[in-house]
């Protein structure tokens, strides 16, 4: 009988001592309840951590759309801008007080060698200004003294940003009728 106790004894001790080498803790006591939270909270934080080295790859940002031409007509009632793009782009429109302008910005774009040589030519129009002034946005400002109303149209196959421009119209100019 007293050899079954040493053997159990030296088996108990042999079983615990090899807990730690497989990785488990031997267990002396009942855990108090803050011990409880504590590996609650450790559970969660792994499970946690391992949620967040399974989210979706961030895509790499889309390379910026060129502005590849601009061309400006001029009609006796409204003039046309047309930006002609590489591809869609998303815009946002704005208005700016003192001086009074309407800011349209093209965003993930830049303007092409064409659009800028366009841009140096001296004829123009004035009431528009067209820059780059990040390297991936490109304004459009248009003059709202000299302009009374404008629409501004996005077009696609291919795709185009329309600008149609009306301008101000001064008391001076608007005739009278025949015969008044």
């Amino acid at each position: 009988m007293i050899c079954s106790r040493q053997v159990t004894v030296c088996l108990l001790g042999a079983l615990l001592l090899g807990l730690p080498a497989i990785g488990l803790r031997p267990v002396l006591a009942a855990p108090s309840r803050s011990a409880n939270l504590n590996a609650e909270a450790a559970t969660h934080s792994v499970a946690r951590k391992m949620r967040q080295t399974r989210k979706k790859p961030v895509r790499p940002p889309a390379p910026p759309a060129v502005v590849k031409d601009l061309r400006v007509m001029a009609y006796p009632d409204h003039t046309r801008l047309v930006l002609v793009l590489q591809r869609d782009v998303t815009f946002t429109q704005s208005r700016q007080r003192n001086p009074d302008r309407l800011i349209i910005e093209l965003q993930n774009s830049l303007l092409g060698q064409a659009a800028k040589a366009v841009l140096s030519d001296k004829e123009f129009p004035q009431e528009i200004a067209i820059a780059q002034p990040r390297p991936r946005s490109v304004t459009v400002s248009l003059n709202m003294d000299a302009i009374s109303d404008y629409k501004l149209l996005p077009l696609s196959r291919p795709s185009r940003l329309v600008l149609d421009m009306y301008p101000r119209m001064d008391i001076g100019t608007v005739r009278s009728p025949a015969g008044a």
